[in-house]
């Protein structure tokens, strides 16, 4: 018999779709273990028996056409219906700790943290200065003799005829200056100043020789570096004989200066001696 279809008493032939009742009599209708007739409004709370195959009392009303309706849908909508809020419950959770836990990392990596603020160094004071008792001597520097390999001359400023004595045993003597008329064959004579000339005397008592290229000599006039003259016509050259020990040499030099009355003239035999100024 096909399924939903209503039971028939053995023997007994009944229009489709109508019921069939054991004792022959019909049960008023709205009354329990009675189907409703095809298309009949049921009131409310009035239910009819449960059609053959379902349980005893569930009041499942008849689908027109005398069927009972299908109930195997409504535990498939409950359980697809709670897969959907576990779904989205899980869902909810895996935001939730995902953005618990990235906003502890933003944190950690370049989000705005406050760092501790470092504590100032405490600097220890300089010693002050040590208290003597009285005034405090000041220190002698010791007065060396500048090294000077050829010889050192104590006098440093002189006269002009004065002698100026290194400790080798060289001596030198500057004469006066005094104003002259330079050859026209001469050199270094501009003509924008006054010539001067002046006689120096060497004496080599020391026990090198010197050469007289090796001697040093200059003139300072009004504070300025002075011009020297060559004047061969006029005997004042320049001496190339060397100086042997114990012997002497006489000769004169000539400059350009700027100021006759204000002038200076340094001497030294050499690099190796200190210079002396005659004035």
């Amino acid at each position: 018999m096909p399924y939903g279809q209503p039971a028939y008493d053995p023997g007994q032939t009944t229009p489709y779709s109508q019921p069939a009742y054991q004792t022959g009599e019909q049960a008023p209708y709205g009354q329990p273990d009675q189907y409703a007739p095809p298309g009949a409004y049921l009131p409310p709370g009035a239910f009819p028996p449960a059609p053959p195959g379902y349980p005893p009392g569930t009041g499942v009303a008849a689908a027109p056409g005398g069927k009972p309706p299908s109930g195997g849908k409504g535990p498939i909508v409950a359980l697809i219906i709670g897969a959907a809020v576990v779904l989205i419950g899980v869902v909810v959770a895996v935001l939730f700790l995902t953005g618990v836990l990235g906003g502890k990392d933003q944190g950690k990596a370049g989000g705005s943290t406050t760092s501790p603020t470092p504590k100032a160094t405490q600097t220890e004071a300089p010693p002050s200065p040590t208290q003597t008792d009285g005034p405090i001597e000041p220190t002698e520097m010791p007065t060396e003799q500048p090294d000077y390999p050829g010889g050192y001359a104590e006098a440093d400023l002189l006269t002009f005829g004065e002698w100026a004595v290194w400790d080798d045993g060289m001596e030198v003597q500057v004469g006066a200056p005094q104003e002259y008329t330079p050859d026209e064959t001469n050199a270094g004579f501009t003509g924008t100043g006054t010539a001067l000339r002046f006689t120096v005397t060497f004496n080599n008592n020391s026990s090198v020789s010197l050469e007289p290229i090796m001697f040093f000599i200059e003139m300072i006039s009004a504070g300025q570096d002075s011009e020297r003259i060559f004047d061969t016509a006029m005997g004042i050259d320049l001496p190339t004989d060397p100086v042997l020990p114990g012997e002497a040499l006489v000769w004169d030099v000539a400059f350009e200066v700027a100021d006759p009355s204000d002038v200076s003239v340094g001497v030294a035999p050499g690099w190796q001696y200190n210079t002396v100024y005659f004035e």
